[in-house]
């Protein structure tokens, strides 16, 4: 298990994304990795086929959309990640996930299709960051112009779905 815990320099990440950071108490990302599915997982299966189709307001998504962008992005960070534990330079492009929410097809699919995506995706995350040695989680690669660390990317993910879940919670589960 990697033993590298000591706080993130603002070097290893973009600026917009501290709002996620600081959501993430600075523990093992592994064990977050798997408290949070396990947390999540509970929320997702405590909901019914229409309420995956609500949106709370017109124009924002719906929560079978959220959950597919939380499997999105979570892809998108955990791609980057292997990227930059490799050690390669290649400078990896951004994302525009207004585009990418509304050509998922996440209306379509049904709450088992949603949950078993939500699990192969974060499964598959916690054996790359358990596959990554110390001086993997300390490589630096740029995506969007900016430099991430790896292991800055595996907080990121964990705050970004905590950050989402808090707006299920909030705007979607009142």
């Amino acid at each position: 298990m990697p033993t590298v815990l000591n706080h993130l320099s603002d070097s290893e990440y973009a600026s917009y994304y501290k709002k996620y950071l600081e959501k993430v108490a600075f523990e093992d990302p592994v064990k977050l990795l798997i408290e949070d599915l396990e947390k999540q997982l509970k929320i997702i299966e405590s909901l019914n086929e229409d309420q995956l189709s609500f949106s709370y307001k017109k124009g924002k998504w719906s929560i079978s959309e959220l959950l597919v962008h939380l499997c999105d992005s979570e892809t998108v960070f955990a791609y980057r990640a292997l990227t930059f534990s490799r050690n390669d330079k290649t400078s990896l492009p951004g994302f525009e996930q207004d585009d990418w929410v509304p050509n998922s097809n996440a209306n379509e699919l049904s709450k088992k299709e949603i949950i078993g995506l939500f699990k192969t995706c974060r499964n598959h995350t916690i054996a790359m960051y358990k596959s990554f040695n110390d001086d993997q989680l300390m490589n630096i690669g740029t995506a969007s112009k900016v430099l991430f660390s790896v292991r800055a990317l595996a907080y990121i993910i964990i705050g970004h779905n905590r950050h989402h879940f808090e707006i299920l919670n909030k705007y979607y589960l009142v």
